[in-house]
């Protein structure tokens, strides 16, 4: 799941409702003429009340909220006319790479990354765009195009997302169920090379959650590394379920955000525990965060009252 928005600054009720009414006005004229005045006197009263500025800027953040919803082509022609006429943006550049839907739309969109000007905004975009090209490649079972745009993005808690989503849709089909454990260690491998970080953390809490489906002692082993980094990291925060994306650019700010499962620590030692209690249980107790491992113990025993069976005691033979 993904979630986007645009960082707006706060807009008065007022304003907000002087907007509101004003596009009602044909509406009210044409097929409710009845209510022209109360509505007439509700908008005199709405702009009396809103400063001239705030109005001004009311109208202009609901036309950006109204070209949000424009189509890839409609962008396109947007951007083709902006470079035209030297206008061009990073922000509208962002905004045609945010339009696309399909692999032609991301062609097509490629083709203007390099002409962003600010470095680190491009970089950003850059990841964004190829992170949502590996998706939609995925979602289409092009799976060997998912890994080559997923191989492009740079953080490795992205690109482990990425490649969780491979392993998953492989996992659902009895044909490619063992190329996901290919995947998966493909990904265990990248953690293994990356610095110790919460990052590193939470990818391999998640290879744990995931390879438990499919392998559980390559479960065992990703569970072990991500308590190894955990412990030599200051206030590991192992505790939230989803990954960010935020791109700064010039005159913009973007972000997203993606659920992951087995990012958060009880997740993953709940369903492992499930499945091996006894040895998921050692492995929550060897955290040295105190907090960590309460958590992971609690999340580990969670079931342990209703999968205990009462033991029948025989009545003893009568005399």
């Amino acid at each position: 799941e993904s979630t986007t928005k645009s960082l707006q600054n706060s807009t008065p009720e007022s304003a907000v409702a002087a907007i509101a009414l004003s596009e009602f006005e044909l509406i009210i004229t044409q097929q409710f003429p009845d209510l022209l005045q109360p509505y007439s006197q509700a908008r005199i009263h709405a702009n009396s009340v809103t400063a001239a500025n705030d109005l001004e800027s009311a109208k202009k953040r609901d036309e950006q909220g109204k070209s949000f919803y424009k189509s890839f082509d409609e962008r396109l022609k947007e951007v083709e006319q902006a470079d035209a006429e030297g206008e061009l943006t990073d922000s509208l550049i962002f905004q045609l790479v945010n339009a696309a839907k399909t692999e032609d739309d991301f062609k097509k969109a490629e083709t203007w990354l390099d002409k962003m000007i600010d470095k680190t905004g491009r970089e950003a975009v850059a990841d964004y765009f190829y992170f949502q090209r590996s998706k939609l490649a995925t979602k289409e079972r092009r799976f060997d195009d998912g890994r080559k745009f997923a191989l492009k993005v740079d953080r490795i808690e992205h690109r482990a997302v990425l490649f969780f989503d491979i392993a998953e849709a492989k996992m659902k089909e009895p044909m490619t169920k063992l190329e996901s454990l290919e995947s998966l260690l493909e990904v265990y491998q990248m953690a293994n090379k990356s610095p110790g970080t919460v990052e590193k953390a939470q990818v391999l809490l998640g290879l744990a959650f995931m390879f438990e489906k499919v392998d559980h002692l390559n479960a065992l082993t990703s569970l072990a590394d991500a308590i190894k980094t955990a412990n030599n990291l200051e206030n590991p925060n192992l505790f939230t379920s989803s990954v960010t994306q935020i791109i700064k650019g010039k005159n913009f700010t973007h972000f997203s955000s993606y659920s992951v499962p087995g990012f958060e620590v009880t997740e993953t030692f709940y369903e492992m525990g499930k499945r091996d209690f006894l040895t998921t249980l050692t492995y929550a107790t060897n955290f040295s965060d105190k907090y960590l491992r309460t958590l992971a113990v609690l999340a580990t025993v969670k079931d342990c009252e209703k999968n205990d069976k009462p033991v029948k005691i025989k009545p003893k033979a009568k005399q």
